[in-house]
């Protein structure tokens, strides 16, 4: 039983560790910001791509 104890509290540990490991930072890193414009082109290209092939009849 002790056992279980101990691992389910070193998992405890592990699991904090790791969420505030990932956190997004407080005020937005370059880095951060780059990613979120890629994203919003990404979205916009695949949303560009699906209404010309809705447009021309494909689907």
């Amino acid at each position: 039983m002790d056992n279980i104890i101990e691992l389910i509290s070193k998992l405890q540990s592990l699991v904090t560790q790791e969420l505030q490991s990932t956190k997004k930072p407080a005020l937005p890193t370059k880095n951060y910001v780059e990613t979120a414009h890629i994203n919003r082109k990404i979205k916009r290209y695949h949303l560009n791509a699906c209404r010309n092939v809705n447009y021309h009849g494909i689907f």
